[in-house]
């Protein structure tokens, strides 16, 4: 038993020295290292760094040196460790996060960044030089990448760091031509310049009379050759080509076919069809012709593809046996979300009776706060309903982004999104203050009009420390968060936008758990309308979506800890998901994103899903599953929609997938009266909407025009009305607002559960099976964030042999005391003395 002691004691021995000597040698950890900086703006500049590993490390730091000026530089994957200003050079220093250090041989990490210039800096400021090194040691210097790959025993040449680090110091490094543009290897010091833009000759204007005149063939050769050099140059330089330049090329030369990457930035104009892909070809032309809509690569948020579906019923048709068209309701339900746009309308607007409105909405200090949706039939903006529909908008665009893309509607729910998200930003105006209303409902509510006349001096509500709302802040950080997963997803790479939701979304985040209180104590005309019931819901919630769109395990440990101390886990008989109550969709999402707690979780959104199926109370007269006389549509989509992505879970799919389907069927209109409109033949005519209901004319609006029993002078596309009594009654008349009334929340679980019939549909034509269905739900999601440290946080590592790079379990080598202590115990058990002395 000793002699078994002594060995174990001395391979562990063995073994810690061995990893001190490997921890101790660092000149081997990395190849391929990419630093990239793109898309500059006045503000700041987004960048990654690249590197593969070609050992397992268990702990790192990255430096960033600056030779110049950065106000801040946000890393999202390390914690800042310290920030030191020179004489005209700025430092970050981050270590990596609990969860991240250990970092496993032949790996490529992707490290994204955003660095933020000074506020007083020039117009046109330009991205610093920079000194990167990885634990100590540089890896990357201005334009020049150094190859970490060698072995000491390698005579010094220009890959050797410390070499090449003595002829930086002495100016000795050697250099390429200026105009030279070369690859990247990992034996070579190369040098990657930016080539200088093409000298282009004046492109004449499209109203000048000459373009009135049919261009010969020879003007024509030279206009395609100008176009090819703009494109080429924006490939190359990540510059932008105008509008102007574009339209004049697209104009001039529309037949010609012009061959790009995702790298090319081109500004669109609104009648012109490009259809973009990384190295696929692009068709530039005037007409609608039938282009296949690819979500574009480009970085830059308000890029997105415009497709040719403009009017109410042009739509993609898809080659799916259904009962409904889907795809015609979806189509209709982004419209919706346009109409009920406040502020200063795109010059793309699809809602030909809307107008630009509210423009004046301004903040206690003058902020501006036009923009953002409107709630309802009213002209008020609620926050809380607001940011809840959002986060489920964005939830249906994550889990069935492939929906959207296919049907060509993933551009409007990008614009829709965005144009919510861009409210919310302005909205918050500093780190724990954020305007969480617009406008007093108890004044909105005694007339009568269209938004296009609202007032100047509506009021505006704020909350902060003194005022807190952690229900509001946390849905809104939840609405951030999830919007800021979509975007990833749709560019398939990180963007500035994308990081500046993840900016506002954390500071909100912790404006709620560091300020707790109900908001509508804080904004009191909110009571009566969206009065919130709790807020632990919502912080779960929250930080559920912050895990999800950052990767951090401390969020998912937070939610978990209030998810089973506040008894989420329990079923009960309130069934409702909306935007008072998170709690299915937190056991949904949990569901989703979990995996020692999966089977459990899954168990319970089983539980209620067949709660819901099973109660005949439950249940109006013709099947609508009936939860609230106020509404009752809004929580049998809602309910649906759950139930769907339960479906692909692999949750009693043949069952939740029929439920969900009754549901939805009875508001397109399976018992003869559709709940949609626009939908079918029999839609509701009286929508309780204000806009909808005020011809488009320049006499004001008025309570006649309410009292009229004549149908909505104008269609209000794609809202979804509160729905029937118990009976199926439905009184199509616009004072009944439980019924007739449409809401922003209303149609954001109904749109993402018609996206998810729609994916059902297109998996029955191909012949999908349920375990594929399955395996396919969890792939989409392997390129978010949190995905990323999947196994990191829940798989455990199986023994393997010899080491992490074969399998093995890794340790971090032993300190020197402890190293003494295992050896001198190794001594007691060989030599144990005399016990009878």
């Amino acid at each position: 038993m000793n002699i078994l002691l002594v060995v174990m004691c001395w391979v562990a021995v063995a073994e810690a020295e061995e990893r001190k000597k490997s921890d101790s040698f660092n000149l081997n950890y990395l190849e391929d290292v990419v630093y990239s900086t793109q898309n500059p703006w006045k503000d700041g500049y987004s960048g990654y760094l690249q590197f593969t590993l070609t050992r397992t490390v268990f702990h790192w730091t990255i430096t960033f040196k600056y030779l110049g000026k950065l106000a801040e530089l946000r890393f999202y994957d390390g914690e800042m460790e310290s920030v030191s200003a020179g004489s005209g050079t700025t430092e970050y220093l981050f270590k990596n996060k609990p969860y991240n250090g250990k970092l496993q041989k032949g790996t490529t990490q992707k490290f994204n960044f955003m660095g933020m210039f000074p506020a007083n800096g020039p117009l046109e400021p330009e991205i610093p030089p920079v000194v990167v090194s990885f634990r100590g040691k540089v890896i990357f210097r201005n334009d020049i990448t150094i190859s970490t790959t060698l072995s000491p025993d390698v005579p010094r040449r220009t890959t050797d760091i410390n070499h090449v680090l003595n002829l930086i110091k002495e100016n000795k490094l050697p250099t390429l031509a200026t105009n030279q543009v070369t690859t990247t290897t990992t034996t070579e010091v190369v040098i990657i310049r930016r080539p200088p833009p093409p000298t282009l000759p004046p492109i004449p204007e499209e109203n000048e009379e000459e373009d009135k005149q049919v261009a010969t063939e020879e003007s024509d050769k030279k206009l395609r050759s100008i176009c090819k050099m703009l494109l080429a140059w924006s490939k190359h330089s990540n510059n932008t080509i105008t509008k102007t330049l574009y339209k004049n090329c697209n104009h001039n030369a529309s037949n010609d076919v012009i061959t790009t990457t995702a790298n090319s930035s081109i500004s669109n104009p609104s009648n012109t069809n490009v259809t973009t892909s990384p190295t696929t070809t692009m068709v530039a032309s005037n007409t609608t012709q039938n282009t296949t809509s690819i979500p574009p690569t480009t970085t830059i948020a308000s890029d997105i593809h415009k497709p040719r579906y403009i009017g109410p019923n042009q739509y993609k048709r898809l080659r799916i046996l259904t009962s409904y068209n889907y795809v015609h309701a979806l189509h209709l339900s982004n419209m919706f979300y346009e109409a009920q746009k406040s502020g200063k309308l795109p010059p793309d607007n699809r809602v030909p009776w809307r107008a630009d409105s509210a423009l004046h909405d301004r903040g206690e200090h003058g902020e501006d706060l036009s923009g953002g949706f409107y709630d309802a039939g009213d002209n008020v903006k609620f926050g809380f309903p607001m940011a809840f529909s959002l986060t489920v908008l964005s939830w249906g665009g994550i889990e069935f982004l492939d929906v959207y893309k296919e049907t060509e509607e993933v551009e409007f729910l990008m614009e829709n999104i965005k144009w919510g998200t861009d409210y919310i930003m302005k909205a918050h105006v500093s780190k724990f203050e954020f305007y969480g209303q617009v406008g007093d409902p108890e004044k909105d509510h005694l007339e009568w009009d269209r938004p296009e006349n609202v007032t100047n001096d509506r009021p505006a509500f704020k909350l902060s420390p003194m005022k807190p709302g952690s229900d509001l802040a946390a849905e809104t950080a939840a609405a951030l968060f999830a919007a800021s997963i979509l975007f990833y997803k749709y560019h398939n790479q990180t963007t500035p936008y994308q990081l500046e939701l993840l900016k506002h979304a954390e500071e909100l985040m912790e404006f709620a758990e560091l300020h707790r209180g109900f908001y509508h104590n804080s904004i009191l005309s909110a009571k009566q309308m969206y009065k919130s019931s709790g807020d632990n819901d919502e912080i779960t919630w929250a930080k559920l979506w912050q895990y999800r769109a950052t990767g951090n395990r401390t969020h998912y440990d937070k939610a978990i800890g209030i998810y089973y101390n506040r008894g989420m886990f329990q079923s009960t008989d309130h069934l409702q998901f909306s935007w008072d109550d998170k709690i299915h969709g937190i056991q949904m999402l949990l569901a989703q994103v979990s995996d020692k707690l999966k089977s459990e979780i899954k168990k319970t959104v089983g539980g209620y899903c067949s709660d819901l199926r099973s109660k005949e109370t439950l249940y109006s007269n013709k099947g609508l599953l009936f939860l609230s006389e106020w509404g009752p549509l809004r929580y049998a989509a809602n309910s649906a929609f759950i139930c769907l992505m339960a479906a692909n879970e692999g949750i009693e799919p043949q069952a939740n997938k029929n439920f969900a389907k009754y549901q939805l069927h009875y508001m397109l209109g399976s018992k003869g009266q559709s709940y949609v409109v626009g939908f079918g033949k029999k839609y509701p005519r009286q929508a309780h909407h204000r806009g909808s209901s005020c011809p488009f004319e320049k006499q004001r609006c008025s309570w006649n025009n309410f009292h009229s029993r004549k149908p909505n002078p104008n269609i209000l596309y794609g809202a979804l009305v509160g729905g029937p009594n118990k009976v199926d009654e439905f009184k199509d008349i616009r004072k009944d607002y439980k019924q007739s009334e449409v809401t922003l929340d209303y149609n954001a679980g109904f749109q993402g559960a018609v996206a998810g019939l729609i994916q059902d549909a297109l998996y029955n034509f191909s012949r999908v099976t349920e375990d594929q269905r399955t395996q396919m739900t969890s792939k989409r999601r392997s390129n978010e964030l949190w995905y990323k440290h999947y196994e990191e946080f829940y798989v455990p590592e199986e023994l393997g042999d010899g080491g992490p790079e074969n399998g093995g379990v890794a340790l971090n080598p032993l300190p020197l005391p402890q190293l003494l202590l295992i050896s001198l115990l190794c001594f007691l058990l060989l030599f144990p003395g005399d016990d009878n002395r």
